[in-house]
């Protein structure tokens, strides 16, 4: 074992870690704003797009990370230079962004973590706070927005916590879309000397440190919210 080897190999992954926390952030930020029209969608039942929506979510589950990354890689080769004729560009797929694939993919998982995170806990709002609102004048849209969903969104803090540091693992995917994120640099490292479980173990390490930074601030932010702002032990 090369302890030295796996020291090079921890600080080429935290100069790419950004790269994993941009792909990991713009994800979970996709998934929230469309996981929540979904959301509410299906918790209000409203006809057909209730249905549809619980269908592509429970169709989403089913196909893991890595395959749906492929499908959707080999489907933007032929469709970037057709959009590009649409408007009369010459697009090429070698120039486009295969960053936006990765956070395109990841997204979409993200999408139904969140909708269902968020499902979860407007289930939870006792039916008492509306009928409470009601009786002070508020409509539904404006209990909605001004008593629950802060509610909710609070509740949901240590969910999106753990959908986070899901993504950062799921993050490590990325490299089959041709994205250089923190596991593809330590083993284009590891491919001078062949020493790829160090680098392996290198990257295990930095993921576990990422992972366990982003649940402390979230366990603390949570806290937080929970004690009107006041840490307590």
């Amino acid at each position: 074992m090369d302890y030295q080897f796996i020291w090079e190999c921890i600080k080429v992954a935290l100069k790419y870690t950004p790269i994993t926390l941009y792909l990991s952030l713009m994800a979970f930020v996709f998934g929230v704003v469309f996981g929540l029209p979904i959301a509410l969608i299906r918790f209000y039942k409203i006809p057909i797009w209730s249905q549809v929506f619980e269908w592509l979510v429970n169709l989403s589950n089913s196909i893991p990370l890595l395959l749906t990354l492929t499908i959707v890689y080999l489907l933007t080769i032929p469709a970037v230079p057709a959009f590009g004729h649409l408007f009369a560009q010459d697009w090429s797929f070698s120039n486009f962004p295969r960053e936006w694939i990765a956070i395109f993919v990841l997204g979409l998982f993200a999408i139904n973590y969140v909708s269902e995170a968020i499902r979860a806990s407007l289930q939870s709002v006792p039916v008492s706070q509306w009928e409470a609102a009601a009786s002070i004048g508020l409509n539904q849209r404006q209990t909605l927005f001004r008593i629950v969903l802060p509610q909710v969104f609070m509740a949901s803090i240590p969910v999106f916590g753990n959908i986070i540091t899901n993504l950062i693992k799921g993050s490590a995917l990325v490299s089959a879309v041709s994205v250089v994120d923190l596991l593809n640099a330590v083993l284009i490292a590891s491919q001078i000397n062949y020493k790829y479980l160090e680098a392996y173990i290198a990257a295990a390490i930095v993921y576990w440190g990422i992972c366990l930074l982003v649940t402390f601030i979230f366990n603390q932010v949570s806290r937080l919210s929970f004690y009107g702002g006041v840490l307590h032990e």
